[in-house]
């Protein structure tokens, strides 16, 4: 009778026990990723070294938007040798001096191929010749100074001076005798330009021997405003 009754508490006490909930599972901890630095207090990478920077001789006096030099970006100070090559782009303005007192500025678009002819008085050349492939150039020139702008269809040479030179297409060019003296060569015929701030200018149309000049009073893509700005670079031009 006591075995009985000892084997009935036991099942009741497995019954009670097996419906019983189970205690719950306490959850796993949140593990929280750190926070992200500020850009300030990251690692910095190393600094670019300093751009060498020309204060005498062939160099860039000023740039306004983008251009290159010898297919690097150009920058205000950088060096400029006597083969260089400059291009600008859209809305862009590069001034460089190639020797003392010379001022350039090559204009918005436009490519120019610089040539020194050291044996210059020997060949009856000018000493600087700058090749205009496409755009504008102003000229700003001591004087005495062996030098020239070539178009396509055309040369304007001087020895001293300002002048405006601009090709609008591959026969079709502009020169426009700001100030001073300019030998005008179109299909091997010269002429004699002057001016006192009168702005002279000639149109060169067509290629090579049939390219014909004629006068201008136009001022095509210029105009006096530029002038002063241009001229007082001159004397840092050293």
């Amino acid at each position: 009778m006591q075995k009985r009754l000892y084997v009935c508490v036991v099942l009741a006490a497995s019954i009670v026990a097996c419906t019983e909930e189970a205690p719950p599972v306490s959850p796993a901890p949140v593990v929280e990723k750190p926070a992200s630095q500020p850009a300030s207090q990251a690692a910095s990478a190393p600094a670019a070294p300093p751009r060498p920077k020309a204060t005498t001789g062939p160099r860039v006096l000023k740039l306004k938007g983008q251009a290159t030099v010898d297919g690097a970006e150009a920058y205000e100070g950088m060096a400029i040798t006597d083969k260089s090559v400059i291009e600008t782009k859209a809305a862009s303005q590069l001034v460089f001096t190639m020797f003392s007192g010379s001022v350039i500025a090559v204009r918005e678009n436009a490519k120019v191929e610089i040539a020194n002819n050291p044996d210059w008085k020997k060949a009856k050349k000018r000493e600087w010749t700058m090749k205009m492939v496409a755009g504008a150039i102003w000229s700003f020139l001591p004087k005495g100074s062996s030098y020239e702008v070539a178009t396509p269809n055309a040369v304007a040479g001087a020895r001293g001076t300002i002048f405006y030179v601009q090709a609008t297409a591959p026969d079709d060019s502009y020169v426009c005798d700001c100030d001073g003296d300019i030998e005008l060569t179109v299909a091997g015929k010269k002429k004699n330009m002057k001016s006192k701030m009168q702005h002279v200018a000639h149109l060169a149309k067509g290629a090579d021997k049939k390219a014909k000049s004629k006068p201008t009073k136009d001022m095509v893509g210029h105009d006096k405003a530029e002038i002063a700005e241009l001229v007082a670079l001159m004397d840092s031009a050293k």
